[in-house]
């Protein structure tokens, strides 16, 4: 129990890491937004590509927070049924949302591979500044694929509570702090 107690803490703070990522990227998008607002006001014109550089700052930053979601078990669940299904049945269903939400990240990180690879085929780059798009989305189909791990260990985490009826995770929030129940 603690060896998985210790896991988990491990991997929300690998996730958290990466996500630094992500903050990093929001900072430098909000720099590079104001520094263009005051040329825009100062100067006159705005700075050219910054709605290049934007676009793909944040679509990294989005993804780098993926991770630290699911290891923190934050995304959004609806959970009207779980108090009539009693322990079991809420354990089941974890391990099913889980499970499911691996599913879609394998999915999705499959075709972003895909569409990195078709950029770099095509040698699509930014419109105003000319960067070359795909290893931009090479970093984010890479940050997706982080999730997959993540979920895997998860959902072992949650076999174990469906077998056992015990609950591993000493990471789980207070009721009132989860955000995004219905």
């Amino acid at each position: 129990m603690i060896a998985k107690k210790a896991l988990e803490a491990k991997i929300a703070g690998w996730s958290r890491t990466i996500s630094l990522i992500g903050l990093v990227g929001l900072l430098i998008l909000a720099l590079i937004t104001v520094l263009e607002a005051l040329s825009r006001s100062w100067f006159g014109f705005p700075i050219p590509g910054v709605g290049d550089i934007s676009s793909l700052v944040i679509t990294v930053a989005i993804c780098a927070c993926f991770p630290l979601v699911f290891a923190e078990r934050g995304n959004i669940t609806v959970r009207f049924v779980v108090d009539a299904l009693g322990p079991r049945g809420k354990a089941v269903l974890e391990c099913f949302g889980t499970l499911m939400s691996m599913a879609v990240f394998c999915l999705l990180a499959w075709q972003l591979w895909i569409y990195s690879n078709e950029l770099v085929e095509s040698n699509a780059t930014t419109w105003i500044i000319l960067w070359p798009t795909a290893p931009w989305w090479y970093v984010a189909t890479f940050l997706v694929c982080l999730c997959i791990p993540v979920q895997l260990t998860l959902f072992f985490l949650d076999i174990k509570q469906v077998f056992t009826g015990r609950e591993e995770s000493g990471n789980e929030p207070e009721e009132s702090q989860k955000g995004g129940q219905i």
